[in-house]
């Protein structure tokens, strides 16, 4: 190992730095530069070759084993109307009990979404539309943009019957922040037109798991 102006060049040999929480980063001429957490796990591994040219750095996925449940969001109506456009139902999901606790520089959630739209019989007809969209923000507590949609499902059927369609897809959202806390601010939109004037149930009901994170 020497140093200089240039800074630490290793030879045959390796350097571990540590914290008092036990993290580690080991930089050696044989593995690289790897952070690893306070058991020993690599969290981080610097690539030989540049990454960032025509990309933008998004943060690290850390998957948890198995989905957890963190959200839903219904709108639900009985009525005679024949439109409900531009309808929303939005949430600000607290992540704190989803994370572990050490994890403090969050920056996305890795989210599986189910969107559902529903229509009974007596509402529909062949020229009837449902529409469903879950859309994110990158601000707490605030109503996401038109474009910031991750997750559309779309019904029309050629016969006027029973209309129900879910569809489940996966995303990685923002998490944004209030008083140090990590939240992820997510709505859900009706688009629903051309329905028959007949008081019947319709509604978009929308579920979210988080799969994992971003640091």
């Amino acid at each position: 190992m020497r140093i200089d102006k240039s800074g630490i060049k290793l030879h045959n040999t390796s350097l571990t730095i540590s914290d008092n929480k036990r993290r580690l980063i080991d930089i050696s001429n044989q593995s690289g530069l790897l952070a690893r957490d306070a058991t020993g796990a690599i969290i981080h591994d610097i690539p030989d070759a540049v990454i960032l040219k025509d990309m933008v750095y998004g943060g690290h996925t850390i998957w948890k084993e198995a989905p957890n449940f963190i959200d839903a969001l219904t709108l639900i109506y009985t009525d005679v109307l024949v439109d409900r456009t531009a309808v929303h139902a939005w949430s600000n999901v607290n992540l704190t009990a989803s994370i572990p606790a050490g994890l403090t520089n969050v920056k996305g959630a890795l989210v599986v979404t189910s969107l559902e739209v529903y229509a009974a019989g007596e509402k529909t007809q062949a020229t009837t539309s449902l529409q469903g969209q879950a859309q994110y923000s990158v601000k707490y507590d605030t109503l996401p943009g038109s474009y910031n949609t991750f997750i559309l499902t779309y019904y029309r059927s050629s016969v006027p019957e029973i209309q129900r369609y879910k569809k489940l897809s996966q995303a990685v959202i923002p998490v944004v922040y209030n008083n140090n806390i990590p939240y992820i601010t997510w709505d859900i939109k009706m688009i629903f037109e051309a329905m028959l004037a007949n008081n019947f149930q319709y509604y978009l009901a929308g579920r979210i798991w988080l799969q994992g994170v971003l640091v």
